[in-house]
């Protein structure tokens, strides 16, 4: 019923969003990545473009620009279809360490490993101890971004998805 509701709320709300107003359509973005249903994908696709020629400009202050990383990676992570403009974005965003909890280096180095040798477990259980009790609310929008990568490369899909789904929704800026 909540997503549901959300869907109506969004529908209603996007009616009075102006086109280029791209931080009103962050939405469009929750919704892609909650609901993964083709109307709310294409829907995130204007704004994806608008939010790549935004995160060139100097000025976008950091919590935008870390908003801008977590969305544009969970899109990429997750498989998402992405517009070049936003496609070319992405390593060099999600490349740079943004503010925000990071866990210790031998997790990172171990969640890596699990996942590139398959070993679901591993991965699930240093995932998790990553995470903590505190979820994805404060982590760092590039180690949001690598956990879910991590989860696809080892098959885990519906972890990767309900990973992105809490990031979106809970990530409150690191």
């Amino acid at each position: 019923e909540r997503p549901d509701a959300a869907v109506r709320w969004y529908n209603m709300l996007n009616r009075q969003i102006p086109a280029h107003n791209v931080a009103a359509k962050d939405g469009a973005f929750v919704l892609a990545i909650v609901q993964r249903s083709e109307p709310y994908i294409t829907d995130a696709q204007d704004a994806l473009t608008e939010l790549a020629i935004q995160s060139f400009n100097p000025m976008v202050p950091a919590p935008i620009q870390a908003r801008t990383v977590l969305i544009f990676g969970l899109f990429e992570a997750l498989g998402l279809d992405m517009p070049p403009e936003a496609l070319n974005e992405v390593q060099r965003l999600v490349s740079t360490e943004y503010q925000g909890r990071s866990p210790a280096p031998v997790i990172m180095q171990r969640v890596d490993r699990a996942a590139l040798d398959g070993r679901r477990g591993e991965l699930a259980l240093g995932v998790l101890e990553a995470l903590g009790p505190r979820g994805a609310s404060d982590l760092a929008p590039h180690v949001i971004v690598r956990f879910v990568r991590a989860l696809r490369t080892a098959d885990m899909t519906e972890s990767a998805q309900a990973l992105a789904s809490e990031a979106i929704l809970t990530w409150q800026g690191g």
